[in-house]
């Protein structure tokens, strides 16, 4: 575990002094382009950071292995996954990878590089508050989180980087985003849906709706079962231990805890444009764990509805009584830590941190 509690403080201390050195809240037409070049390089070396020890593990990560040994494999499948499109995206990487190193590391490295500096770019483009969009993009599970599904966590991080084309409402450049998404994972064909979700007003009778599709999906699983099967042109069956196992507890209480708590404080409030965006984004993202709380497998939705989290938490969490904001944050923070701690040392594939010089 020593790797990862060096992480964290690294990027504790290097997205603290970006924050302090920032001068975005203080100015509201700064954007992350115009921050002071001291800023702009805290932020790198705070992604550099999760970029390196990611791309540099070995051995860690449930399916480290089938990338680790898979890039000539990959290589390989590049014409036929065109023709069938069945998801080429990592094929084309492979294929360019092959030209210049057969060592799998480099795949594993090249997808850590793509897939945390897309998700970190868009959580410092979208919100100043980057000590604590960082700690939470640790913290809430996704930076650990692309040890694992690898190419979801790759097509999740592709449509959070066009997110913003949701509440520009630009449908055709979100859609186009999405086909890029499907490049790497079929899944995120289901994320069109998004659109038009995370554009509804806050009312009652719009919570009510989603409380009801929340239902129904929880209570159609084979449905949704033969849809993913449709996606993925196989038969689902061979899954079935898998999709049927019911999820932690405690992750279904952290995906729907922000939401619950946004819907108290804000329920009825004047909320801005922006606002309403990613408190509906808190919404979907605990509704979608909630319905998919008794299959592991369809949990995997939370890949894609997760990485809001970093930005719309601290958006939401801003007070007039400064003390009052900060008690407020340190607590989500200690939270959401206690909450990474137990997904980690519980997880055999995680626990053991090994460097790829170990190998």
């Amino acid at each position: 575990m020593g790797p990862y509690y060096v992480t964290i403080a690294l990027v504790f201390l290097f997205s603290l002094t970006a924050q302090y050195t920032s001068v975005r809240d203080t100015v509201e037409t700064v954007r992350l382009k115009d921050e002071p070049v001291l800023t702009k390089l805290l932020l790198f070396f705070t992604a550099a950071v999760l970029i390196f020890v990611a791309g540099c593990r070995y051995r860690v990560g449930a399916d480290y292995g089938a990338y680790y040994n898979g890039l000539e494999l990959f290589g390989s499948r590049l014409l036929e996954s065109i023709r069938k499109f069945d998801e080429p995206g990592l094929p084309v990487l492979a294929s360019i990878i092959k030209n210049f190193t057969s060592d799998g590391a480099w795949l594993v490295f090249i997808c850590s590089l793509i897939t945390i500096g897309l998700f970190l770019l868009t959580i410092y483009q979208n919100d100043s508050s980057y000590l604590m969009g960082s700690l939470l993009f640790v913290l809430v599970g996704i930076w650990d989180g692309t040890f694992n599904g690898v190419r979801q966590y790759f097509a999740a991080a592709i449509l959070f980087a066009g997110h913003r084309f949701i509440y520009e409402r630009k449908l055709w450049q979100y859609l186009v985003t999405v086909f890029l998404a499907t490049c790497f994972h079929i899944s995120a064909v289901v994320m069109v849906v998004l659109f038009f979700l995370l554009r509804n007003r806050i009312t009652l009778r719009n919570v009510i709706l989603l409380a009801v599709g929340t239902a129904l999906v929880s209570a159609n699983y084979d449905t949704v079962f033969s849809f993913v099967g449709f996606l993925k042109d196989s038969d689902f069956t061979e899954l079935n231990t898998y999709a049927t196992t019911t999820v932690n507890i405690l992750r279904i209480l952290v995906a729907a805890a922000p939401a619950i708590l946004c819907l108290i404080i804000y329920w009825k409030k004047e909320l801005t444009r922006e606002q309403a965006f990613y408190i509906n984004a808190l919404i979907i993202h605990g509704a979608a764990m909630i319905a998919a709380s008794n299959s592991a497998y369809l949990a995997r939705i939370g890949i894609y509805t997760s990485p809001f989290l970093p930005i719309a938490i601290p958006k939401l969490v801003r007070l007039k009584n400064k003390r009052v904001e900060f008690l407020f944050r340190v607590g989500i923070i200690l939270l959401y830590a206690v909450y990474w701690y137990v997904g980690i040392s519980g997880s055999e594939s995680m626990r053991y941190f090994r460097w790829i010089w170990q190998r």
